[in-house]
């Protein structure tokens, strides 16, 4: 957003603290604007602005903040107004995909289906991580045992494996049970491991490890492609229109990481850039009243 900065010698008796910062900070924001968008920080002593006689930068993010919700506004309009004619589309394929048909058409229609569920999923994907930005407690939340959510992913994702050649290896050290909505972290794991699968080569293997700590189940998803860079490793869980370099898709990275951070976890990536990566979900774990 854009900064301003503010001269110690334009307020009286050259103080900027207390309620006179609060003065301050109501009359530069007015009285529509919020703090979260708006703020006034102080510089540290040592900082070159400091030297030239300025005490405060202000910060101001609420264009920024008004271009974000125009841009969800927009998406989620156009996820909700493309569902229902994809929904349509699916399953009007679906239904023709079970009758007489001419030789080598059953083959076109299923690449029609394909196509069209993965578009239904996008609009889908969009419509979930709109909703989630704004309201978190959207989150149908209730106890569950992790160990079956995470091989419903693995099972989801069979086909990909089969085309890439590429085997899931798990290794599970106990299970935990975990306050989540089991749907959206299954969903949130999937897009995880179909990244790991699209990095890796043929005959090679992606290994799936669940580890169980006192206050924290942590799932470690490793594969054996070329690794990420910097750079990549940053934009990695980014929101984006369009698919990396990679072919990745440019919005279940996004899903998985909001997913996972609004049940309270984390979502981190290690890599050397040159030899694998390993993608590492944190959740925590749902205690258990004693007695």
């Amino acid at each position: 957003g854009s900064a301003q900065r503010h001269r110690q010698h334009a307020l009286p008796g050259g103080e900027l603290r207390g309620p006179r910062l609060a003065q301050v900070r109501a009359s530069l924001m007015g009285p529509t604007a919020t703090t979260q968008f708006v703020d006034i920080a102080e510089l540290p002593a040592g900082d070159a602005a400091a030297e030239e006689g300025y005490t405060h930068v202000l910060l101001d993010r609420r264009e920024r903040a008004r271009l974000t919700r125009l841009r969800g506004e927009l998406l989620s309009l156009l996820a909700d107004e493309m569902r229902n004619p994809l929904t349509s589309m699916v399953t009007a394929l679906e239904m023709t995909l079970g009758q007489n048909l001419p030789e080598g058409a059953d083959r076109v229609l299923v690449g029609a289906r394909r196509s069209g569920q993965r578009l239904l999923d996008l609009v889908t994907t969009l419509l979930e991580i709109n909703q989630l930005e704004h309201n978190p407690n959207a989150l149908r939340r209730a106890p569950a045992s992790l160990r079956p959510i995470l091989d419903a992913g693995i099972a989801q994702t069979a086909p990909l494996q089969h085309q890439g050649a590429v085997q899931v290896v798990v290794e599970y050290s106990g299970d935990s049970v975990v306050n989540v909505d089991s749907e959206r972290v299954r969903r949130a794991f999937v897009h995880l491991l179909e990244h790991a699968l699209r990095q890796s080569p043929p005959y090679s293997t992606v290994q799936v490890h669940l580890d169980c700590q006192p206050d924290t189940a942590l799932v470690r998803v490793s594969d054996q492609g070329p690794g990420l860079t910097p750079q990549q490793r940053e934009l990695l869980f980014e929101q984006r229109i369009t698919p990396d370099e990679r072919k990745a898709p440019a919005l279940g990275l996004a899903f998985c990481k909001l997913v996972v951070e609004t049940h309270g976890g984390r979502v981190m990536v290690e890599s050397n850039g040159s030899n694998g990566s390993t993608y590492i979900v944190t959740l925590p774990i749902e205690r258990r009243a004693e007695g």
